[in-house]
């Protein structure tokens, strides 16, 4: 559909004038995209609340236990899936 609209806008030129001026278009809508992103972002949580992630060394211990049944159930799934041992204590 984007193209079709994009054709209208770019229909008397040359392949080369119709590749750039559709790049042009996509990049203008692109930067709106983002802008309309991050004006939400903003809107549900101030960057100022925000938590940030970084790396972290911590390893989790094979035999965890908890009270939360969610939280349990997550556990297994880690516990029995492949990639389980990339954070296993050493």
């Amino acid at each position: 559909m984007l193209k079709f609209h994009l054709l209208g806008f770019c229909r008397n030129t040359y392949k080369v004038d119709y590749i750039v001026c559709v790049n042009s278009l996509w990049n203008r809508n692109m930067a709106t995209t983002i802008e309309q992103q991050t004006a939400l972002d903003e809107s549900l949580i101030p960057s100022s609340q925000r938590l940030r992630i970084g790396r972290s060394n911590i390893r989790l211990p094979s035999d965890i236990q908890s009270k939360e049944a969610t939280l349990q159930a997550v556990y297994d799934v880690l516990r029995n899936s492949p990639l389980f041992r990339a954070f296993q204590s050493l």
